[in-house]
């Protein structure tokens, strides 16, 4: 009998993760499984627990409501900044990432939104947050 995924095992999985418009934000297709170990929190506990009493060869889609997933997008987390703060030379282009200093010497990823004459609008949300999260997955192994 083939061992079910459960809290400790380590599973082997293909997956296709999609937002609800069908753009795909990661996939294994074409690539290396994914190899977890459910419970070590180094992805979304909702993902992990989707693949509790799974077994080798079986196939699920699921969905993962935003607040499980990277929460709500929130506008307290987006700042206008002035443009001088990047130094001398282009800024920064809508799109890229970098991390932020908070004054509490604190670093955080955030994302350039926009780049206007003056100011450089910067968001701090999780590129995810507020999406539902659509995953197809197949696992491969589980030990």
């Amino acid at each position: 009998m083939s061992e079910q995924a459960a809290h400790g095992s380590t599973v082997t999985l293909h997956y296709t993760g999609t937002l609800e418009d069908g753009r795909v934000f990661g996939t294994t297709a074409g690539d290396a499984p994914l190899v977890l170990t459910i419970g070590e929190g180094k992805y979304l506990q909702a993902f992990e627990e989707e693949l509790l009493g799974m077994v080798p060869g079986e196939k699920k889609s699921f969905t993962i409501d935003p607040e499980a997933a990277y929460g709500q997008w929130r506008e307290g987390l987006v700042a206008e900044v002035p443009r001088s703060v990047f130094g001398e030379g282009p800024p920064p282009e809508p799109g890229a990432s970098f991390l932020a200093e908070l004054s509490e010497g604190e670093k955080v990823p955030v994302r350039v939104a926009a780049v206007t004459e003056n100011t450089v609008v910067i968001d701090a949300n999780h590129p995810l947050a507020g999406e539902v999260l659509c995953f197809e997955v197949e696992v491969v192994s589980v030990s």
